[in-house]
This record gives structure tokens, sequence and C-alpha cells, in this order.
């Protein structure tokens, strides 16, 4: 229903009131997270501070230019009005956001940067063990290519193998990931941990990067020789 003209009553005011205090609803705003970004906007209501005075006030201004640019002219405008109020704790709100997810996005960048080292030796891990199992399959190659295999036949065996590896692993880790990022949850903002566009884009970009791991075991694998090849053991 509407809340807007119901009443409601406090067990205590603010300062000189003593009792319960009766208030009427004059409007509803918007939420907003006095407790960071990160927190569930709590049930709260705003009072004129002519009817409860407190100790500080807080101004938010809104301005379409370089918000840092007009302190000085927001300051002359407060001590015009009320020259004893003290002036301070000054901060743009990009500032603030910022400041208050510092801690966060420290911790999301060192996470960055490991899962990067992991992808880099993944990268590493499937080149090496494609060319090891390329220099092995050397024979196998030359039979292949002596009996008529094109070099794209040779392309799309190794880097086909590479593939089929490169999925296996891709899918045992995106169910592992997907059980252990409810551990990341108070780390995150604005996505969820089982985010679906999140795990495609991994599903996709981890097989691309191994189809580049396979690419140059592969092009090595389309120069071999026939001849030597069949002398290889």
């Amino acid at each position: 229903s509407d809340p807007v003209g119901r009443r409601f009553s406090l067990r205590s005011g603010g300062r000189g009131e003593r009792g319960p205090v009766a208030l009427e609803i004059a409007g509803v705003v918007s939420d907003s997270r006095q407790d960071g970004l990160d927190k569930t906007p709590r049930p709260e209501f705003f009072r004129p501070h002519s009817q409860a005075p407190s100790g500080s006030l807080i101004y938010v201004v809104r301005t379409r230019n370089d918000a840092a640019a007009l302190i000085p002219a927001i300051r002359e405008s407060i001590w015009k009005t009320s020259p004893d109020i003290p002036f301070y704790s000054v901060t743009t709100m990009d500032r603030l956001v910022s400041d208050s997810l510092k801690a966060r996005r420290f911790n999301l960048a060192l996470l960055g940067g490991f899962a990067g080292l992991a992808l880099i030796l993944a990268l590493t891990g499937v080149y090496g063990v494609m060319s090891f199992v390329t220099k092995h399959r050397t024979h196998e190659i030359g039979v292949r290519v002596a009996l008529g295999a094109k070099a794209t036949d040779i392309a799309v065996l190794v880097i086909g193998h590479g593939l089929k590896l490169a999925m296996i692993g891709t899918v045992i880790g995106a169910i592992a990931a997907f059980a252990l990022t409810r551990l990341m949850r108070a780390l995150l903002f604005g996505v969820t941990a089982g985010d679906p566009t999140t795990f495609a884009i991994v599903v996709v970009l981890l097989p691309a990067i191994a189809m580049l791991a396979c690419y140059l075991p592969a092009r090595r694998a389309m120069r071999i020789d026939p001849v030597v090849a069949l002398r290889y053991e």
C-alpha cells in the first residue's frame, strides 16, 4: 500500500524529545547503502534536521562540472550562512566509492594475477605435452603422409588431440570452479558467483588458447619429411 500520509511512532525521539514520538510519512526515497556497496540496504527513515538536530551534517552536491573545483565555492556559501561551522572530510562520490572498494579491488587484482599465471602455465603445459606427443608420433605421421595425408589432415590430427584434452580439462575445471565460487561471494558485487556469462567466456576462451598452444606442434608436424619420419624410431 502507499505509505505516504500514514503515521508511526518511535519509542523515544531525538535530542530534547521524551517518550514516544508520532511521525507522519511524507515521502519515499530509493534504497541507500550506508554500510558499503556489498551490504544489503537496511530499513531506515529520515527526519528533517529541524525536528531531530544532530551534531554534524553531510551535504551532497550534484554538479555537471569538475566537483573538486567547486569545493571553495561551496565552502564560502556555507560560511556565509554559518561562519562557525567547521568544513571537513570533503571528497567526491567517485573517490568515496573507490576508497570503499580499495581492499576488494586489491584482492580481486591478486586473484586475477594468479589466474593469469595459471593461464600461462596451462598454455605452456599444453604446448609441452603436444610437442612431446607429436615428437613420439613422428613415425605415425610419416606413414600417414606417405599414404596420402595432406598437411591440413596432419594439423587437424594434432590440434584435435590437443583440443580434446583441453575440453576435458575445461569441463572438469568449470565444475570445480562452480563449486568453489561460493567461497568468493563476499568479494563480488553486481555479479553472481555462478555468473553464466563469465563461465561461457571461460569455456570458449580456454579451448581457443589451447588451440593456439597446439599450433606450433601442428605446424612442425606438417613439415615432417615422410622419408625421414619412416626412419624415425
